[in-house]
């Protein structure tokens, strides 16, 4: 994790490798009390990004659809269209 403070902002970003590989990222990055929830996958040599604001479990979900589109499969559970 790392915290600072930027033109009298605090800042902290907080970054993990995620499972699957290189490239593969899970993390979020505060802003005062903004935090935005990064995850970044590589699907077939390509990066899929997301950045969500809201909660870390709407942020893994979001990674799944967009993975999921992407690769032509099944959205996960609960997902149409």
């Amino acid at each position: 994790m790392l915290r600072g403070t930027a033109g009298g902002n605090r800042i902290a970003i907080d970054l993990a490798s995620a499972p699957g590989g290189p490239g593969n990222v899970t993390g979020s990055i505060g802003i005062d009390e903004i935090v935005v929830h990064l995850r970044a996958r590589v699907v077939d040599g390509d990066n899929i990004e997301v950045l969500t604001i809201g909660t870390s479990e709407q942020a893994d979900t979001a990674i799944d659809v967009a993975v999921a589109r992407y690769a032509g499969t099944p959205l996960p559970e609960g997902h149409s269209g």
